[in-house]
């Protein structure tokens, strides 16, 4: 996911009403859009950390770290321009509710900062539809200190992503995962290496400052 467009969605969900409604201009009134909540198959991604305590990663050495785990759901707001009905060359605010939901995974030894799963919904736009997305972010993914590369990896769900390979299985330190997901370069550099399947979450991270591998071992 791009920068922009993060930030996009940031303002958009956390920035305050600011029109006022004018009886003379209908383009003026803000209109109710759509209250988006998130379907089962995006609720998936989420499934493995539910329940969980802790998720225990073993490195090649084999030594076993675990990630203390968080769940939170909440409903936002969010106001977006589109065009008025009325007069079309003019924008009005759209505005209505989304779900967001994520799970964060924290262990400060292994990371700074807890790495979180996101599960969200990006609002209808005049130039792209309404899209559901699972991101993993190093740090809260609309704090105000979310940097370049701290987004680690995102899909864009029942959709196509260019910014993916997908990997029918893959051995990693002996043990075999199926239906993989990696980002392959072409949506910049984050600053740690992920792999995810639906399944299980994060599969894989590779510290790139340390160059210490975890690859997924089991929830508790």
């Amino acid at each position: 996911m791009s920068k922009s467009l993060r930030i996009l969605f940031s303002v958009v969900f956390f920035i305050s009403l600011l029109s006022a409604c004018k009886k003379d201009n209908p383009c003026e009134n803000p209109v109710d859009g759509t209250n988006y909540t998130l379907s089962d198959t995006a609720q998936m991604y989420l499934s493995n950390y539910i329940g969980a305590n802790r998720i225990v990663f073993k490195t090649p050495a084999g030594s076993e770290v675990a990630f203390d785990v968080a769940i939170h759901d909440t409903t936002a707001s969010y106001q977006v321009g589109m065009p008025c009905e009325v007069d079309t060359a003019k924008n009005q605010t759209v505005q209505g509710t989304s779900q967001i939901s994520w799970a964060s995974l924290s262990n400060s030894t292994a990371f700074s900062e807890p790495l979180f799963v996101n599960l969200l919904e990006w609002p209808l736009l005049e130039d792209r539809d309404a899209q559901e997305t699972v991101a993993v972010s190093l740090g809260e993914y609309f704090s105000n200190g979310f940097d370049t590369g701290d987004e680690l990896f995102y899909l864009k769900i029942n959709e196509i992503n260019p910014q993916l390979n997908f990997l029918d299985s893959i051995l990693l330190n002996g043990k075999k995962f199926y239906a993989v997901y990696e980002l392959n370069g072409s949506a910049g550099t984050p600053k740690h290496e992920v792999k995810f399947t639906q399944n299980q979450g994060i599969i894989y991270i590779k510290n790139l400052q340390s160059q210490v591998e975890y690859i997924y071992e089991r929830k508790e």
